[in-house]
Formats: structure tokens, C-alpha cells, sequence
């Protein structure tokens, strides 16, 4: 589900670019860490999730007491946290995604701006008490950013901010993608 509460922004990266590593997960520690930065620059403190916390709070999924549970939330991407997500304290702000493909690599980001967990609760839910869980448990897995800030920062502050900080990152100019109704109809 997306909607205006989500923005997503994406990076593309050449085969053989040095920030995709042979290790995938690796491969998102430099795109965490862009948008700790990112954020950082907008006035607002997170940190991207280590493998090992990812991987320990994933452990919730093998044990029998917590299992039902954990599997329900993570129906919902933002219901769980992977490695280099970032994070204010154990709430997801942006979630990563990657594509590889042997011509380069997708590297997608999904930045909670509003957190509105009632519509996805009822349509992850199959019955009433799942849905009841799901609408109490999963704002305590995400945080939308605009109530992180007194002055929600605003879309294109949020995408200039981010693009001076992959520049810097990866030291190359950023081209705008630009995605029209006519573009979109060509596209195969």
C-alpha cells in the first residue's frame, strides 16, 4: 500500500559499482547510512539497525511464546526490521529494498512520512482479533518522520537533502528520473 504517507525514493547502481558488494547485506550498510545522514542533516536522530540486532530481533520469529505473534507483525514490512534499516530506537523510520540484476543493482527506500496503521490492520488482518493486534502492535515497529520534527521537514527538502548526501557518498552528480503518463505507458 502506498499512498502520500510513504515516499519512496530509489538509487540505481552499475554492475560492478563499489558499493554492491558480493555480501547483499553488506551491500545496504552505505544506503542506511545515507539516510542517517540524511536525516541528521534535517534535524532528526536515528541510527541504521546492525545485522546482529536485525538478526536477534528476527530470533522473536523462531520461539515458540513469541512466534504467532512476530508472524503476524511481520505481514507488514514496517512490522519488522532488516539490516541498515534506520530506526529511532527500535521504531522503523525507512525501510530498504534492493534489486540485483547482472546489468546493476535497485537500491529502493520507503520513508514513512505519516504512519497510519488502521487501513493496513484491517487489510493484514483476517479476523478481528488479528486485526485488533495489528492496529495496537504495529505503531510500537514504525514511526512516521513528521512526528519526529516540531517542523516536519517536507518532501523536497527530505529528496534535496538526500540527493547532496548520496553525492557526497558516492561521489558522482545525481540525475532526476523523471516518470510522466506518457513514459509510463511506453515503458515495457
Amino acid at each position: 500500500m502506498v499512498g502520500p504517507g510513504l515516499l519512496c525514493l530509489d538509487v540505481i547502481l552499475p554492475a560492478g559499482h563499489p558499493f554492491i558488494t558480493t555480501d547483499i547485506v553488506e551491500s545496504y550498510r552505505w544506503f542506511g547510512e545515507a539516510w542517517v545522514e540524511t536525516l541528521r542533516v534535517l534535524g532528526i536522530k536515528t541510527r541504521a539497525i546492525s545485522a546482529e540486532e536485525a538478526h536477534s530481533e528476527r530470533a522473536r520469529l523462531k520461539q515458540a511464546e513469541t512466534h504467532a505473534y512476530e508472524a503476524l507483525m511481520n505481514r507488514s514490512c514496517y512490522g519488522t526490521l532488516s539490516p541498515y534499516e534506520v530506526v529511532v530506537g527500535k521504531r522503523k523510520v525507512v525501510g530498504l529494498c534492493m534489486v540485483r540484476r547482472r546489468q546493476g543493482s535497485l537500491l529502493q527506500a520507503g520513508i514513512v512520512l505519516d504512519w497510519e496503521s488502521d487501513l493496513l490492520a484491517h487489510v493484514l488482518g483476517q479476523t478481528a482479533q488479528e486485526q485488533e493486534l495489528l492496529r495496537s502492535g504495529l505503531p510500537e515497529r514504525a514511526i512516521g518522520l513528521n512526528r519526529l520534527s516540531a517542523t516536519p521537514p517536507g518532501i523536497n527538502a527530505i529528496i534535496h537533502a538526500f540527493e547532496e548526501v548520496v553525492a557526497m557518498f558516492t561521489h558522482v552528480s545525481i540525475e532526476r528520473a523523471t516518470t510522466t503518463s506518457e513514459t509510463m505507458g511506453q515503458s515495457n
